[in-house]
């Protein structure tokens, strides 16, 4: 029911908050929900407003660029709609370490556009990106 409405906004909002999905951040391209019932409560989900280039770009960074090792740096991406208007990624919580993200993602060929304590938070022990809109191969 949610990836069916996909490509009508209002009623794909309107089905996750029937599901317990709620707004808890918003970014320049994305809205950023709670997982709710759709995706669980240890994950998030990002809608594009508009553009879907933002979520387009971040899933062909994860399906095509990222090696595994590079997946241990940013937020793992669980799931995406066919077209990119949502994307679904782990939830990372609190600060992390910016300076530690920033060099091991430099080391293994990438620039972080928009390093900043906002961009990265904590998985499972360890720093990662949260954004990977901000990714420059």
């Amino acid at each position: 029911e949610f990836v069916e409405a996909e490509n009508r906004f209002e009623e794909m909002l309107s089905t996750a908050r029937s599901r317990g999905v709620r707004k808890i951040g918003s970014g320049g391209y994305r809205d950023v929900y709670s997982g709710g019932s759709v995706a669980g409560d240890d994950c998030v989900i990002k809608i594009s407003r508009g553009s879907l280039v933002h979520n387009e770009h971040v899933i062909e960074l994860w399906t095509k660029c990222l090696t595994e090792t590079d997946k241990t740096y940013v937020a793992p991406l669980v799931d995406w709609s066919p077209h990119g208007r949502w994307i679904i990624q782990k939830r990372a919580d609190g600060r992390g370490n910016t300076t530690h993200v920033g060099e091991n993602l430099h080391q293994e060929g990438f620039i972080v556009s928009d390093l900043n304590g906002t961009n990265v938070g904590v998985y499972n022990g360890r720093s990662v990106l949260l954004d990977m809109g901000q990714l420059v191969v």
